[in-house]
């Protein structure tokens, strides 16, 4: 049974009253995108999982605040902080380099 994808609107809603749907939602239509753009760039699977996890906490401190208004689309939104990360490595998307990030993530991050 084929599950057809919420709206931007929909998903962003739920990720502003803490709706844990709405974290499935993004693992379930949000991750395959990060996970093929990081894996086809020679990063690996395990990089791909660990700035997905870095992205959802992003989401889970910023969207749920009164003051956060997302004027992009939530896809182009998880692009961005999925970048923000590996660039904060040393260099955008470090693992094309042959520079493994995973050992790194753990490193604190500002947005």
């Amino acid at each position: 049974m084929n599950i057809k994808q919420p709206s931007d609107q929909e998903t962003y809603l739920g990720l502003k009253s803490k709706d844990n749907k709405a974290y499935e939602i993004l693992y379930k239509f949000y991750y395959p995108s990060v996970r093929n753009f990081i894996t086809k760039n020679n990063g690996s699977e395990d990089d791909a999982k660990d700035v997905f996890q870095e992205t959802i906490l992003v989401l889970l401190e910023k969207v749920p605040k009164n003051d956060f208004n997302l004027t992009s689309s939530l896809k182009t939104y998880i692009f961005a902080i999925s970048w923000i990360f590996s660039s904060n490595i040393g260099h955008p998307f470090s693992f094309i380099l042959g520079q493994s990030f995973s050992s790194k993530i753990g490193q604190s991050f500002s947005f």
